[in-house]
């Protein structure tokens, strides 16, 4: 996953888009390589782009790099998954 903050072509935030099967996101962390945890939210539905990461932290920008995702949802089914890796900012 790579996003960049100053596009102008959609990929200015980091969401989770609607996926067929994702009912509802439980939760979304994205930490630094600090472990500084820079992004969360909660009971969230998935495909809405203005609550997703703009790619800052503590009102600044972040710094370009790799960030570590984690996030819990819950599925069509019911059922929960969780989902682990990263994502490139770039600026």
């Amino acid at each position: 996953n790579v996003f960049m903050p100053s596009s102008t072509s959609g990929n200015e935030r980091f969401y989770i888009p609607q996926t067929r099967g994702i009912r509802k996101i439980n939760r979304l962390h994205i930490f630094s390589r600090w472990a500084e945890n820079v992004y969360s939210i909660t009971d969230a539905a998935p495909g809405i782009s203005s609550i997703g990461w703009d790619g800052t932290f503590a009102g600044k920008e972040a710094a370009q790099g790799v960030y570590v995702v984690i996030a819990e949802f819950t599925l069509a089914d019911g059922s929960k998954w969780t989902y682990k890796g990263d994502l490139l900012l770039v600026r």
